[in-house]
């Protein structure tokens, strides 16, 4: 016969299950695949090269904070997009590791001159070219949609205004060298740059303090991604 849990077991676990941590665990397993069902689902369908299997986990930061380790939702990129006080249509969007080019194919449903995404490894750099190749045409507001291999020079910031998005910008090893290359173009020509850091933790546009500062999205806007966003976004704008 199974032993039950004694009183001092059955206490223990009602404290681990009404932590903030559990809690909110709980809560990103469940809002990240709503959200494949919601709207992803239907653009995976159309990828010649699908987002890799099981991209909803969740990790433990040393700040002890509990993060979304996946592809950033369609919707939760629309919410902060819709909100950018910047005519998009002026605007250049570059994906600092673009992946299989979901966010790249998400930016090019909005009305930007041109998007543009960064990969540095072979096999995601293919796949990603794939997508954008037979991604049908309809869907794209923005038909000017390239992916560039990272590693083959330098990284080219186009002299235009520009909303650059860092996806898992706390585990990008190379953030502090990107940033520089922004700072640079920034100082040759000062213009209008939003930056969006996914996940960024304590790091933020350190040493870019000079040049952005942090902006708060509409109420509305940061309740939804508040309470229905596995990741978290950061938003930074260029003090032009």
């Amino acid at each position: 016969m199974r032993a039950r849990p004694s009183g001092a077991a059955k206490s223990a676990i009602r404290g681990a299950l009404a932590t903030p941590g559990t809690l909110r665990r709980a809560y990103l397993r469940m809002l990240a695949p709503a959200h494949m069902l919601y709207r992803d689902r239907h653009v995976e369908k159309l990828l010649f090269k699908p987002t890799a299997e099981n991209p909803f986990k969740t990790l433990r930061h040393a700040d002890a904070e509990t993060v979304y380790d996946g592809p950033t939702p369609g919707q939760v990129f629309d919410w902060v997009i819709q909100d950018l006080d910047v005519t998009l249509r002026e605007c250049a969007f570059l994906d600092f590791r673009a992946g299989n080019a979901r966010t790249l194919l998400y930016a090019a449903m909005h009305d930007f001159e041109r998007v543009i995404g960064y990969e540095y490894t072979e096999a995601a750099y293919d796949d990603a070219q794939l997508n954008v190749s037979q991604f049908p045409r309809t869907y794209m507001k923005c038909r000017d949609v390239e992916v560039r291999r990272g590693d083959r020079g330098d990284i080219v910031i186009p002299d235009q205004p520009l909303v650059l998005f860092f996806p898992n910008a706390a585990k990008e090893r190379f953030l502090s060298l990107m940033l520089d290359h922004v700072s640079a173009s920034y100082r040759a020509n000062p213009r209008r740059i939003y930056v969006l850091m996914e996940n960024a933790g304590e790091t933020g546009a350190e040493g870019c303090e000079d040049i952005f500062e942090e902006i708060k999205l509409p109420v509305a806007t940061r309740l939804k991604l508040k309470l229905f966003s596995p990741v978290d976004i950061r938003v930074y704008r260029s003090l032009v």
